[in-house]
């Protein structure tokens, strides 16, 4: 009997073959009625149920999850670390309350359950039972203890291969994830390969990932795997982060349950949604905050989702969360791009930036405007001139941005731009270096102003100025000559004369003043200062004296 359990324990390596291999040797070889194996978490001093023969469904769910202070042989067998047989039903104990009645719905005598211990280790734990009474001989009980030491060989190997192959399962989704952020501009692609990837891992029938908008409405993005685009159409809208599924969003935690449906918070699911009964949800994070939900449903080949499973898809949602933050970084990113380039673009200044080296130009339309030169791919493929106030051309070494390029300082000043046509175009000009954060020089950024308009401003000032000066000293020069003739006439008085040039002096005072009020005037209206007030004047005040 234990070469042939070897046998069969041999030729397996999965944990789902060893426990197949170990519940036919139970049934076929040594008869049982029922069977069922648990793995023992010695830490956490719980049994999980994985694998059973003709256990009814009520009690899998019972005994799905049991503590080793649980009511039950498995229990009892595991906190002891040792054997247990009971060859009657009137020699079980009875506060043994869940496994007797286990016996008793299944009409079985004999029970056993054995440790499986590795190492002074304990991996689970072996239950069978038979219709009849047995009791067992001392080499059967040593058959029986040679036959767990098998089991529990071939239970560790398997769940260390296991635990092997998931790591590297996790590694390489890991891994993937990792690639397709780097490599994907979108944020789907990324979100895609990450549920592909976690459904694989957990083994899980569905899989979906959701970014929380606000609670009342749906999630956006939903990227689901497992379930075909139809199905999706049929199902309908996506779902909103509330019942089961809020929890995890609102309370930031990890949520893992046998069978969602017998869950408090659970709401339904749509008609045409497939059935969703165990199920691991965890949450999203972005700096900390949660901001959706990366979840499982339905393990394969288990009850329910594991430890394991839960710690492997929370690495893979922290991958989500980097990939959803750099996705709203490169959106962020595009927009202020789009905000600069419109300012830029739309600014009375000529701009344009030269990449160090290759001398690239990047330029705004009015940049293209003033040089008068519709196209300027390069620094050397401008036709025009750079020249000095006067005129001057400046050789191209000497042009300011190349000047900068070179590592020189170059500050704000008036220059003369030649355009190809032979247009003279006054410009303010300014040059600075643009950097990158290790000091590299990235190429430099050329502003220029066409100040044409102020130069005629400043033409029609001094034209204007020039005919005031000579207006003005007309009658200065009037008030002059009669206030020397007042002088003269005060000697040897001549009353007449004296009278006329009084009047004349007067005369010319008046006019200077009226041009000194016009003047004034001319300074708060360009101030915007001078204040209209309307009244009657009469029409000979108008009327120049003739």
């Amino acid at each position: 009997m234990v070469s042939q359990v070897g046998a069969a324990v041999a030729h397996e390596l999965m944990l789902p073959g060893i426990l197949e291999a170990v519940l036919d040797q139970s049934v076929l070889t040594l008869g049982a009625e029922f069977a069922y194996v648990y793995l023992a978490d010695e830490d956490q001093r719980t049994l999980e149920l994985v694998a059973d023969r003709n256990l009814p469904d009520d009690f899998k769910e019972r005994l799905s999850h049991v503590s080793f202070d649980a009511p039950s042989l498995a229990a009892r067998t595991a906190s002891t670390r040792q054997s247990q047989m009971f060859s009657s039903i009137d020699q079980f104990d009875p506060a043994l309350t869940l496994t007797g009645e286990l016996l008793s719905r299944m009409a079985c005598e004999t029970i056993v359950s054995l440790p499986l211990l590795v190492r002074d280790r304990l991996v689970g734990v072996l239950i069978f039972a038979l219709k009849v009474p047995h009791e067992f001989t001392p080499e059967e009980r040593a058959t029986l203890d040679s036959c767990a030491d098998i089991f529990s060989l071939g239970i560790a190997n398997a769940v260390a291969y296991g635990h092997e192959r998931r790591l590297h399962l996790l590694f390489e989704a890991v891994g993937n994830a990792t690639v397709a952020i780097a490599s994907e501009f979108e944020p789907w692609p990324v979100l895609q390969k990450i549920v592909d990837q976690a459904r694989q891992l957990a083994s899980a029938e569905y899989a979906a990932l959701g970014i929380v908008v606000s609670e009342d409405r749906a999630f956006g993005p939903w990227v689901f795997s497992g379930m075909t685009k139809e199905h999706e159409s049929a199902i309908g809208r996506h779902p909103r982060p509330i019942g089961t599924l809020g929890i995890t969003w609102r309370e930031d935690r990890t949520v893992r349950v046998v069978d969602v449906r017998r869950h408090p918070a659970f709401r339904g699911l749509p008609e045409q949604h497939p059935t969703i009964i165990s199920r691991l949800t965890v949450p999203v994070r972005h700096k900390g905050r949660g901001i959706g939900i990366l979840y499982l449903a339905n393990k394969c080949g288990a009850p329910e989702f594991s430890v394991e499973d839960e710690r492997a898809v929370e690495r893979l949602a922290s991958h989500a969360g980097a990939a959803v933050h750099q996705s709203q970084l490169r959106d962020q990113l595009d927009m202020e791009r789009a905000r600069l380039n419109t300012i830029v673009e739309n600014s009375p200044h000529g701009v344009h930036f030269v990449e160090a080296g290759t001398e690239k130009i990047i330029a705004n339309r009015r940049a293209f405007e003033i040089v008068g030169q519709a196209s300027v791919p390069t620094l050397g493929d401008y036709r025009g001139q750079v020249c000095t106030p006067d005129g001057k051309p400046l050789p191209k070494e000497e042009w300011p941005a190349r000047r900068v390029l070179r590592g020189e300082s170059f500050t704000t000043r008036e220059l003369l731009i030649r355009t190809p046509d032979g247009r003279e175009v006054p410009v303010l000009l300014s040059v600075a270096p643009v950097h990158r954060r290790d000091g590299h020089l990235e190429g430099v950024v050329v502003g220029y102003e066409d100040i044409s308009i102020l130069k005629e401003l400043q033409r029609l000032h001094d034209e204007w100025a020039s005919i005031v000066t000579h207006d003005l000293r007309q009658p200065l020069a009037v008030i002059m000559a009669n206030v020397s003739a007042l002088q003269r006439m005060a000697r040897s008085p001549d009353p007449p004369t004296l009278s006329e040039g009084i009047e004349q002096t007067l005369k010319a005072a008046k006019t200077l003043n009226r041009m000194i009020s016009d003047l004034a005037d001319v300074s708060q209206i360009e101030t915007r200062h001078l204040e209209v007030a309307l009244r009657p004047i009469g029409l000979d005040l108008l009327v120049p004296e003739t």
